[in-house]
């Protein structure tokens, strides 16, 4: 209720920025989506545009597809072995409205615990599902992604951000029940790793997902349920 209240739309829509704590994933696409608070910050993102991002589980939510966590957390270990089961529930369009992140799900805590594998499969997911090019941006801890207006994503912090794209083909083996195969000769995920730095002076575009400094392209796969990461 407090979510559809005018005043809360209007406290937001006021605002200059907006950062979005971690917490219950579940609570805010529960409480918030289709609601006064989901139109605020749409109007935030796409007319005032002004700073809107967030941290853990309020970074999940800026993707236009999102881990929506209805059934609770998953692993990278339980996303593997079945990219079906219920915990790997994700949704797409439906919530945050931010054009540079079309077909883009984030994640975090990248490093504690290592989620690559469970990002590697919601990327799977989306390939297999919806036939988009699926792309994905992920956070360790200590380490921020400020994207402007143009998709130049500068990484700030002590530690590294991932971008991931779907490299061709999608997943050999994506079905229920079955572990996750999407290996592409070791190639299925083109990532690019960069480094953090305290003046955010090494960046990838997202508008292009090509182009980069201060980084290195890698390739992340699945085999068997077994997550892969080699450099190029």
């Amino acid at each position: 209720a407090s979510a559809n209240k005018i005043t809360t739309y209007n406290t937001i829509v006021n605002a200059e920025a907006v950062f979005i704590a971690g917490g219950d994933l579940w609570d805010y696409v529960n409480y918030w989506k289709d609601t006064k608070v989901e139109d605020a910050l749409n109007y935030l993102i796409n007319v005032k545009k002004v700073p809107v991002g967030g941290t853990s589980a309020g970074c999940a939510i800026q993707g236009k597809v999102y881990f929506d966590a209805k059934f609770g957390t998953v692993t990278s270990t339980q996303a593997l072995n079945n990219p079906y089961r219920n915990l790997v529930s994700i949704q797409r369009n439906n919530f945050l409205d931010n054009p540079l992140l079309l077909n883009t799900i984030t994640d975090t805590h990248y490093n504690n615990p290592d989620r690559k594998g469970r990002h590697t499969t919601f990327l799977a997911r989306m390939s297999k599902d919806w036939g988009v090019n699926a792309k994905g941006i992920g956070v360790e801890e200590q380490t921020a992604v400020c994207i402007d207006e143009s998709g130049l994503a500068q990484v700030y912090g002590t530690n590294y951000a991932y971008f991931l794209q779907q490299n061709g083909l999608g997943p050999e083996t994506c079905v229920s029940g079955t572990p996750l195969t999407w290996d592409r000769s070791n190639q299925a995920v083109k990532v690019y790793k960069v480094q953090g730095t305290a003046a955010g002076i090494n960046y990838f575009n997202i508008a292009d997902f090509n182009t980069g400094s201060g980084g290195a392209w890698w390739y992340f796969s699945a085999e068997g349920g077994s997550f892969i990461q080699n450099p190029m």
